[in-house]
């Protein structure tokens, strides 16, 4: 799934963004999406600025990734909306509970927060910790405090307005009645994933200042704040720019990688940073890639060659085909060797990059995309003959 950055340009940086982004992420979580990213795609992957200072939505993250140190998701009930939200996570010990908590829009700027049946009993004391994300707060720690003994049932009056996020560690004190949240710490839902919280990123100039063509490597500094937001994967090479992405223009010697095509405009755009470059990124921050497959101006065997070239091996003879321009894909092993020769190239040891989510398409309904899934009618007889064999991608 694409989370897609609320009021575009308006809001792509602010608390207002952070908070949705939170909202959205948290939802996510009790429905069957496997891997999400929150787009867009700018400098610093919408994350952080050239300079390498963080823009709001990229607290979000950190706070997830402080999420993730309670990765035992715990049941939550609430008068939910799509306005505000509440994940609960706990250790495999049952010794730290936390909770991250966006208000985006709704009508509330109270909340009662009641965290029930701590596992450590109720003759445990222990410390709390509230941390808030708006426009004036950077995920700040505004409450710090001992907790006696004397309770497993906690109850605590929570002041955030819109748009604002919050990270309980444990409780906040009591207060008057208000809309309840309720976490049960002694009951566990499915573990907390964190493949939800990946972020869009495009190939172009550079993967948006990601990569120094001149040294031929990752930016440091890009390098320093990706390993600290901590998000677990990138979609690459983006959205509507994988309708007229060919693969195969962005891998081998840059100097001898042909230009690229805009999906919005059609400009003429630079390979320099290719698939190779993306996957070095991705394995210097301990992160992976899912990949969005030219569904607009490619073939089924180009995307087939493309899964060859990213997890085969050089032994395997697998044919791949010739596709409906004539163009013969050769054996899956041939791709794995020139994988191997680039990573070479760039210092990588070789293997495979194990990349395990593929999608076909960008925004398949949209008609700024090069596909014809938009139209009713051609999408009900299948697309035209040529294009028939495309779904033929999985």
């Amino acid at each position: 799934g694409n989370i897609t950055a609320h009021g575009e340009e308006g809001h792509l940086y602010d608390a207002t963004n952070a908070a949705y982004s939170a909202l959205v992420l948290s939802l996510l979580q009790g429905t069957d999406v496997r891997i999400a990213n929150r787009y867009r795609g700018d400098g610093g992957l919408g994350m952080f600025s050239p300079e390498g200072f963080y823009y709001k939505p990229a607290y979000a993250f950190l706070a997830f990734q402080r999420l993730l140190q309670t990765p035992q998701r715990l049941a939550a009930t609430g008068p939910w909306t799509d306005n505000y939200s509440a994940l609960a996570g706990r250790d495999e010990a049952g010794k730290t509970v936390q909770g991250l908590i966006s208000n985006y829009t709704s009508n509330y700027s109270d909340f009662d927060l009641v965290i029930n049946d701590l596992l450590w009993g109720a003759d445990q004391p222990y410390h709390y910790q509230r941390y808030l994300l708006d426009e004036t707060h950077n995920l700040t720690l505004v409450a710090s405090a001992d907790v006696p003994a004397g309770s497993t049932r906690f109850t605590a009056a929570l002041q955030m307005p819109t748009p604002s996020v919050q990270l309980i560690r444990l409780f906040i004190p009591a207060g008057e009645p208000l809309p309840r949240i309720q976490v049960h710490a002694d009951r566990t839902l499915d573990a907390i994933r964190p493949l939800l919280y990946g972020l869009n990123h495009r190939y172009l100039y550079g993967g948006y200042d990601v990569w120094d063509a001149a040294a031929q490597q990752v930016h440091p500094q890009v390098i320093t704040r990706s390993l600290q937001i901590g998000f677990p994967s990138t979609r690459f090479p983006g959205g509507t720019a994988s309708s007229t992405y060919h693969w195969t223009n962005g891998i081998g010697p840059p100097e001898a990688r042909p230009s690229g095509i805009a999906g919005f405009d059609g400009a003429p755009v630079g390979n320099e940073y290719g698939f190779d470059e993306q996957m070095l990124y991705m394995e210097q921050v301990g992160a992976t890639s899912n990949v969005v497959v030219n569904f607009g101006t490619g073939t089924a065997q180009e995307a087939a060659a493309w899964v060859a070239y990213a997890n085969g091996t050089v032994t395997d003879t697998t044919l791949i085909g010739r596709d409906r321009l004539g163009v013969d894909w050769g054996t899956v092993g041939q791709w794995a060797a020139r994988r191997e020769a680039n990573q070479s190239r760039l210092g990588m040891t070789p293997h495979p990059y194990g990349i395990e989510y593929w999608e076909v398409g960008n925004e398949l309904y949209g008609d700024w995309e090069y596909t014809w899934t938009h139209d009713p009618i051609k999408y009900a007889a299948g697309g035209t003959a040529w294009q028939q064999d495309q779904r033929l991608v999985k």
